[in-house]
């Protein structure tokens, strides 16, 4: 598995790193002021901290000097993107699609003014149509599931070894051969002459 992904998902298991994450969609913040609007201890929030920074979701951007004179880093969120995993019965697999803000969207001055009302309105409207997509979505991934149910079958056989089984299985995961050999650690060419004993197209 890539290793950004494994970064994304074990920063996401914890239920603290996500509420900061959370938090700091809203506004920057830093370690004291997060300590008390989620109700966890300054020491670990700060440890949550620095994990989700070497992660790269999140980066400081200046100090806050409080009234006491004590300096803090200010932290916003940072490395966006769209984690999909796809826990089916015939496949597992998870992609991770990088989402790129430019420094334009982050000024309120680039957004035409409207009224809130019409904002939520038009929020709501995007909300149903990812909900579509989703539905959407799911369909495909249930076509998906079936047709690789029937070409494992079409391609199986009673000599068939599980160094073989891998190899098909895992092209029939990437349908590709560069990919299919680097997570399998062989040449390209073995991966094409075993594919092209069984008939696959490559």
């Amino acid at each position: 598995m890539d290793g950004d992904i494994e970064a994304l998902i074990a920063a996401f298991e914890n239920s603290t790193r996500r509420e900061i994450l959370r938090r700091l969609t809203y506004d920057v913040s830093y370690a004291n002021e997060l300590s008390r609007m989620i109700g966890v201890s300054q020491q670990a929030i700060i440890k949550h901290l620095y994990y989700l920074q070497e992660s790269r979701l999140i980066r400081s951007v200046g100090v806050f000097h409080n009234s006491s004179g004590a300096a803090r880093k200010i932290y916003k969120p940072t490395g966006f993107s769209t984690l999909i995993i796809d826990y089916a019965r015939d496949f597992f697999q998870i992609e991770k699609i990088p989402l790129a803000f430019d420094d334009t969207d982050e000024s309120s001055a680039t957004f035409e003014k409207a009224p809130a009302d019409h904002l939520f309105k038009e929020l709501r409207k995007i909300n149903s149509e990812i909900e579509q997509l989703n539905r959407d979505r799911a369909a495909l991934i249930k076509k998906k599931a079936r047709v690789i149910r029937q070409l494992r079958e079409a391609l199986s056989g009673p000599l068939q070894d599980s160094f073989v089984r891998d190899v098909l299985n895992t092209y029939i995961e990437t349908l590709d051969v560069t990919e299919s050999s680097r997570i399998l650690n062989l040449p390209p060419v073995v991966v094409t002459n075993i594919l092209r004993a069984y008939g696959v197209p490559v």
